[in-house]
């Protein structure tokens, strides 16, 4: 139907726009035909070319912290990423930024007076609460509020959601109790995700900010337990960005996750991989390859046994390969829980 539509528009749409137009296309025009209040519309990639900058008066442009990503598409530095970033910034249209380095926070003001758009900034976050896993709802509190959504880096992001509400209430008023309502229920598969029955922790992190991230959470949240860490990583990717993880003095065990055959050129050689972990992980460090199957045949059956009493498994690397577990797990949407 969306695709019927944007065709009436464009002579030839599978030519004529990319993968990420066309399902940017079939977006809106979903929104349009449900009728949506409210959408929250994030970009692909960059922004000022990004298919989703297509808004000319959104309630609100929201920018998350900017680190070293896609250099090869939006610049070698945090400036010629943030130069980009803030194209999507629109004349007269709230500002919302979270936490920056000096130099993104100069072009986000720069791009904001220019565009005569009101600038606020999420500088403090919530102060980050007890996690709480051993229920049916695990939460983290952050602040006043009960978060479905675990990691401890997630007290900025609440911080700069609730300084948005605060930017866009006269047009979207939001009551404290739906506030506490969808904070609670908020889930993100496969973004510091706890897998009760397995010990296990799906973290979709695939870039050096992200990682370091992932590792302090951990730090913070588990302590001096003994990790398993189960990796991906697409060619686009620097390995060395995993030292990080591998040099975790807790690290006892990595698992190298091997791509299926049919998306094998997107990612690095799972022998390769093994190969610099066992040269950048402590010594002792044991090192496996799985495909898919086995390391969920071996993840229903060894962890609970001998030495792995008590090991937190850990996957990262890959938002791809987070998605290709999740569905492996068969885990539940609402809940998180395993059919």
């Amino acid at each position: 139907m969306a695709m019927g539509a944007v065709g009436g528009q464009v002579p030839d749409p599978a030519s004529a726009l990319s993968y990420f137009e066309c399902l940017n296309a079939m977006a809106f025009d979903e929104f349009a035909r449900l009728k949506l209040d409210v959408a929250v519309i994030e970009a692909g990639l960059g922004g000022r070319l990004d298919s989703t900058n297509v808004m000319a008066s959104p309630l609100a442009v929201v920018v998350t912290p900017i680190s070293m990503d896609h250099m090869a598409r939006l610049g070698p530095t945090l400036t010629a990423i943030a130069e980009e970033k803030a194209a999507v910034i629109k004349p007269g249209v709230p500002v919302v930024s979270g936490f920056q380095p000096d130099e993104v926070m100069a072009v986000l003001r720069a791009k904001a007076q220019q565009a005569q758009a009101p600038l606020l900034i999420a500088s403090q976050p919530l102060p980050v609460g007890q996690l709480c896993l051993d229920t049916d709802d695990p939460h983290r509190q952050l602040g006043q509020y009960a978060s479905g959504l675990l990691g401890p880096y997630q007290a900025q992001n609440l911080a700069l959601v609730l300084k948005v509400l605060e930017a866009v209430d006269s047009a979207l008023p939001v009551p404290e109790a739906a506030r506490c309502h969808g904070i609670a229920h908020a889930r993100w598969p496969g973004r510091y995700q706890w897998v009760a029955p397995y010990r296990l922790l799906l973290d979709g992190s695939h870039n050096e900010a992200g990682l370091n991230t992932l590792v302090d959470a951990i730090n913070q949240d588990f302590g001096h337990v003994d990790l398993c860490w189960v990796l991906s990583l697409k060619r686009n990717r620097s390995l060395a960005m995993l030292q990080p993880l591998l040099q975790c003095a807790q690290t006892r065990h990595v698992i190298v996750l091997a791509p299926p055959a049919a998306e094998a050129e997107r990612f690095h050689e799972p022998e390769a991989m093994a190969d610099f972990v066992a040269h950048h992980a402590p010594e002792g460090t044991v090192v496996t390859i799985f495909n898919d199957a086995t390391f969920l045949d071996w993840l229903r059956t060894q962890p609970r046994q001998g030495s792995f009493e008590g090991t937190l498994i850990v996957a990262a690397g890959s938002l791809y390969t987070t998605g290709r577990l999740l569905k492996g797990l068969a885990l539940g949407e609402e809940d998180g829980s395993v059919d």
